[in-house]
């Protein structure tokens, strides 16, 4: 697992190029999007890059720091409940 910075900016608010922009210029190292519009950044950067983005693009919907998993496995049905099973 690693610690990433996550920040959720609602929709229509601006697109990936302008969060990308804006964040590469408040000193972002580095920028990821996934599928849902959330963008993740370097955990030392998130407060820095949190208030640039609220200043040029408005107050994002959440930011807060996440852990990330390095890897993923995919797992049937039975097994997921069993997992979940063995959590409990």
């Amino acid at each position: 697992m690693t610690r990433q910075g996550l920040s959720l900016t609602p929709p229509p608010s601006s697109s990936n190029n302008d969060i990308f922009e804006q964040a590469v210029l408040a000193g972002a190292q580095d920028v990821q999007f996934d599928e849902k519009g959330s963008h993740f950044f370097p955990v030392e950067d998130l407060a820095q890059i949190r208030g640039a983005l609220s200043e040029k693009l408005g107050e994002p919907e959440e930011a807060r720091l996440i852990w990330v998993p390095k890897t993923s496995v995919p797992l049937s049905d039975q097994k997921a409940l069993s997992l979940l099973k063995l959590i409990d």
